[in-house]
């Protein structure tokens, strides 16, 4: 076993027999910012709804994105590589159709 080095001037920080290191010991589960956030948005869900809601009628879009990726999941992505076929992310919305041309229509005229 390794030699005890004496500090003489550590002695009056030292802590006593029997004394806390820490008195208040550790917070109460359930007071931290985090659940207590979660415990008052699941007490308001249906105001919560409402208000999104309302949100996508004024035309929001950040607020229709989310209420369809709540309801149908995240808009559908893919990934390109060199040589290979695109790779599906996600496939669980609809293609749109819109009446942009395409870059046929662009390069025949």
């Amino acid at each position: 076993m390794a030699k005890q080095i004496e500090r003489p001037w550590l002695k009056p920080y030292y802590y006593k027999p029997g004394e806390v290191h820490n008195p208040k010991g550790r917070p109460l589960k359930g007071q931290e910012f985090g659940t207590l956030l979660k415990k008052a948005l699941l007490k308001n869900k249906k105001a919560i709804a409402l208000a999104l809601i309302e949100r996508c009628k004024k035309g929001d879009i950040d607020a229709i994105f989310r209420a369809w990726e709540r309801l149908e999941g995240k808009v559908k992505d893919t990934l390109a590589v060199e040589g290979m076929q695109p790779i599906v992310i996600m496939s669980n919305i609809p293609e749109i159709e819109t009446d942009t041309p395409s870059e046929e229509d662009i390069t025949a005229e």
